[in-house]
């Protein structure tokens, strides 16, 4: 009896494929999409600092931002994306002295006149219901040491960003937003001098981003003071966050839309799995 020959049916269309692959990886696992995302961030121009937070010392600091103790990495999802854990006893602050790196203005000449601005962000997530201000990301303490920050409110969890263009008076941009409870969620806040201020908002499970511009109040630079830049609390040592961060950037530059909703497509599948 003659063998037959069976063709088994393809998985996949190859043609197909390459028309898309422009668009889409060839592959789509969490590997892939932290290789991405980690490599992307790095080359946005005129990038200060990226913390995934994965980089450790022989103490167990981080080796780009200091602190007093042994910051509580873990690992999940197949060792696939590390966090920062906080709490409001300041177990977990991440600090780094004044330098002229993190002392953003607005107005450095070397950066184009169409690049002025900060952008901040990452992935964050709140441990507990608003009682108290908690600082996400900062350069601020006591007047006259005033820069940037981004926190929450005490009242009702809404996201706040402020500056002050003299380390003493404070302008606040307050923002409808109120992300959940134990949940992540993606935050970046952009300032183009005396223009707008943007805040870009996101669940792992969105498929947008939610975008709110606000183009009153604006200010045209922001105070060279000599607080710390920190991460989960502000200079003073108070306001510490209770609950996570990853992925955190600090950009001396606006950075165009593109980048942060590219940003979130790469990252929101991490933490979607979560």
């Amino acid at each position: 009896m003659r063998q037959r020959d069976y063709i088994m049916a393809q998985k996949y269309n190859p043609e197909l494929v390459r028309n898309l692959t422009p668009s889409f990886h060839k592959r789509s696992d969490l590997a892939l999409n932290h290789a991405h995302a980690t490599a992307f961030i790095q080359a946005i121009p005129g990038l200060v600092g990226f913390w995934p937070t994965a980089e450790r010392d022989i103490s167990g600091n981080s080796h780009t931002l200091t602190r007093s103790g042994t910051i509580k990495t873990i690992q999940y999802d197949n060792n696939i994306v590390p966090y920062v854990q906080y709490d409001r006893a300041g177990s977990a602050e991440l600090y780094h002295l004044d330098n002229a790196d993190l002392s953003i203005t607005g107005t450095e000449s070397y950066v184009g006149s169409g690049s002025h601005g900060l952008t901040m962000g990452g992935w964050w997530q709140f441990g507990r219901a608003p009682s108290v201000r908690e600082y996400l990301m900062s350069k601020w303490d006591s007047s006259p040491n005033q820069s940037y920050r981004m926190y929450k409110l005490p009242s009702d969890g809404k996201i706040t960003f402020a500056l002050s263009v003299d380390g003493i008076n404070t302008t606040a941009w307050l923002f409808g937003i109120i992300p959940p409870q134990d949940t992540w969620f993606f935050l970046v806040c952009r300032w183009i001098p005396s223009t707008e201020t943007k805040l870009y908002y996101g669940l792992a499970t969105d498929n947008n981003l939610t975008t709110l511009t606000s183009t009153g109040l604006t200010k045209a630079n922001i105070a060279d003071t000599s607080a710390r830049f920190q991460l989960g609390s502000q200079d003073a040592g108070s306001d510490w966050l209770d609950g996570r961060s990853s992925m955190s950037f600090l950009i001396r530059g606006n950075v165009p839309n593109i980048y942060i909703e590219t940003i979130f497509d790469l990252t929101s599948p991490l933490f979607a799995a979560t």
